[in-house]
């Protein structure tokens, strides 16, 4: 799903633009991203060592780097994305592990074909609650056992970046963010779709683990 702000990127320049939400934003915020992979790295500790783990709207491949690690190199393991000039750059990494393009509101995957998905920051940028919905059902179809998401706390997100005087003419909303969620709304929603077994609350994040009925 192509956001308003990057459709006049070229393919190198969207890359560096998200990269650089990780490696160049001033050390307070990163470590404010490392303490978030921690808690992913925590909803993982229990996952079986047998089991086949896809990434969707993997972005730049930061989060996927740092899940291939936590996760094993002796385990099947993928990743996908939307955006094609994402893709190739991925692609020209040569990565240790597969990478394609797929939307996720229509996946190309079989059902219960994995038996695990996680799904990081990407669905408060999709266009529409609709699409948001088709997602989830996409995502629990292809899941076997458990899933993780994760989207940014709301309203908290944005009183933090106007506390750092970020996005002050839209009320502190980050470009791109269409949907917003509170933890409790964000489970409730997730829950029509599995069990919520784990809630994390990483400032200022929500990520939850959901066991696939």
């Amino acid at each position: 799903m192509q956001e308003e702000w990057t459709r006049e990127m070229d393919g190198e320049a969207l890359w560096q633009a998200l990269r650089d939400k990780y490696e160049s934003e001033p050390l307070p915020i990163r470590y404010l991203n490392q303490r978030f992979f921690k808690r992913v790295d925590h909803l993982l500790a229990d996952v079986d060592a047998e089991d086949s783990v896809l990434e969707l709207g993997a972005g730049p491949g930061v989060s996927s780097m740092h899940l291939y690690q936590t996760l094993g190199k002796n385990r099947t393991f993928a990743i996908s994305e939307g955006d094609a000039r994402l893709v190739e750059c991925l692609k020209a990494m040569k990565l240790p592990f597969p990478v394609s393009q797929e939307d996720i509101t229509k996946l190309d995957r079989a059902d219960n074909s994995w038996d695990g998905l996680i799904c990081l920051e990407v669905l408060e940028h999709l266009p529409s609650q609709a699409l948001v919905e088709q997602a989830l059902q996409e995502i629990f179809r292809v899941a076997q056992k458990w899933v993780i998401l994760s989207v940014p706390n709301e309203p908290l997100w944005r009183v933090l970046n106007m506390m750092r005087g970020a996005y002050w003419s839209d009320w502190g909303n980050t470009p791109g963010h269409i949907n917003h969620w509170s933890p409790s709304a964000f489970a409730q929603l997730v829950g029509q779709y599995g069990t919520v077994v784990n809630m994390e609350k990483p400032l200022p994040w929500t990520i939850l683990k959901i066991q696939v009925p």
